[in-house]
């Protein structure tokens, strides 16, 4: 029975999650791991842009300069998620240096 009860409650979870994506425009499984949430949004949309050399490239600089800086910021965006938080192995410098381009340059980053 006990199979059966974790599934059924998982369901539930699920249900309810759901019921706040609506209501509420979000669940609370979101607010409790928000650099998650956060990282699993900008992740996919990061990768679309350096894949393509897309975004507003700064005046000062050229787009070997900026392909890199978008590398910095996916690398920082992929070791930041929840399933990819294996400490041991992540480089701290490159994913804290890849999360202040990602401020320093949010403005740059359309299509």
């Amino acid at each position: 029975m006990k199979p059966f009860k974790k599934y059924v409650n998982k369901i539930k979870g699920k249900v309810k999650y759901f019921y706040q994506s609506i209501v509420y425009g979000y669940p609370d499984e979101d607010i409790w791991d928000l650099s998650n949430a956060v990282s699993c949004f900008v992740l996919p949309r990061l990768k679309g842009l350096a894949l393509n050399y897309q975004g507003c490239i700064p005046f000062d600089m050229d787009a070997q300069k900026w392909r890199l800086i978008l590398d910095d910021m996916v690398y920082a965006f992929e070791n930041t998620r929840a399933d990819n938080r294996d400490y041991k192995y992540i480089n701290h410098k490159r994913v804290k240096k890849g999360l202040k381009y990602f401020g320093k340059y949010y403005n740059c980053l359309w299509f």
